[in-house]
């Protein structure tokens, strides 16, 4: 029972129980964590995916860093000097790339004196970040003050290279504007690259750490993998991606008379590895206004259970779906059922109400 209302105590032999029983239907018109994989090899192949992974996101230029720091839009512009250093004893860095983030980014490249001068900021808080072929990411914060210039030094230390290549699965073909996110927080560190047109880029990190990398691309399934760098002047570690398109199922959420329900809550769920799994991967989707929903980014050839559920209706049966792999789609129909509400009333001698109870059941 779910809840109830205690009266005066019944009376013996006199009570009335009425039920009533009632079906709820409406009708409307007007809507990972991924398993860590095997550490690379200086030489490595990431295939596609065998595990519950997330969805892929659009693969656009990262324009901050995901700590990068605020400023007051009221205070007074600042200008601000930035010079890359590297080596021991530091020599200026000719040709680094900067970037300065202060509420919003400016982008430069340092000149023959490794100097780069930023101008039209914001008073407050400033990250800079440089880079260079051969050298690991550089980072420097410091605070600015209104109406005065600011400098800063950004030193930079010999790196390690990974080589990355990012293809389609399917065809081989090279994938342009793949981002690779590496994250080595575990040791310190952290960056991205993009690759070119011919799918490959080159990313330059501390010597003899571990880094999660994932490569992304709108439309594909998100692989992850860890890598490890290798010595200062050794051969680059070589890294590939095979991407796999990512697979999409759509479909539509009724009532029993077929009607579509509006805002039911879709449940999918990987039966891939083992069936019977009480905790497996699940996602849970918003259905649309007009009862039709599309969930992306899913695996082609992995098998999923789907549902339904939705207030004041019984959860659909489970539908199992598979991702055809030729169409990297599916579809599935979710049924919502009938609740049946069960009402109790007892009544005392006096026929005043002693109390009344209600249960639901499918």
């Amino acid at each position: 029972m779910a809840n109830g209302t205690d009266g005066a105590k019944v009376a013996a032999g006199m009570f009335v129980v009425a039920v009533v029983i009632g079906a709820a239907l409406r009708s409307c018109g007007d809507e990972p964590a991924v398993p860590a994989p095997p550490r690379t090899s200086p030489s490595a192949t990431v295939p596609a995916p065998s595990a519950p992974v997330r969805p892929a996101r659009a693969a656009a230029p990262k324009e901050t860093s995901p700590e990068a720091p605020t400023s007051n839009p009221s205070k007074p512009a600042c200008r601000l000097r930035v010079k890359v250093l590297g080596g021991e004893p530091p020599e200026p860095i000719a040709g680094a790339s900067i970037e300065v983030f202060a509420g919003n980014s400016q982008r430069g490249v340092a000149g023959a004196g490794g100097e780069a001068a930023f101008e039209d900021f914001r008073a407050g808080e400033v990250q800079v970040i440089a880079r260079a072929p051969g050298w690991a990411r550089g980072d420097a914060r410091l605070t600015t003050k209104e109406n005065e210039d600011a400098a800063v030094d950004v030193r930079l230390h010999r790196g390690a290279a990974i080589e990355f290549t990012v293809t389609d699965a399917a065809t081989g073909a090279p994938v342009e504007n793949s981002s690779l996110d590496l994250d080595g927080r575990l040791e310190g560190g952290f960056d991205f690259v993009m690759t070119g047109p011919d799918g490959r880029a080159t990313a330059w990190l501390p010597p003899s750490r571990s880094f999660v990398v994932s490569a992304e691309h709108d439309g594909y399934i998100e692989p992850t993998t860890t890598v490890r760098t290798g010595l200062v002047g050794g051969p680059p570690v070589e890294v590939t991606f095979r991407l796999l398109r990512a697979g999409t199922l759509r479909g539509c959420v009724r009532d029993p008379s077929g009607q579509p329900v509006a805002d039911a809550e879709v449940v999918l769920t990987d039966r891939t590895a083992d069936p019977e799994d009480d905790d497996p991967y699940r996602l849970e989707w918003g259905a649309e206004k007009n009862g039709t929903f599309t969930i992306e980014g899913l695996v082609p050839g992995r098998v999923y259970s789907c549902r339904a559920e939705r207030a004041n209706f019984a959860r659909s049966a489970p539908v199992r779906v598979v991702i055809d792999p030729a169409t990297n789609e599916a579809t599935c129909d979710l049924t919502l059922r009938s609740l049946i509400r069960v009402t109790v009333t007892v009544s005392a001698a006096n026929d005043e109400p002693a109390g009344t109870y209600w249960m639901q059941l499918e």
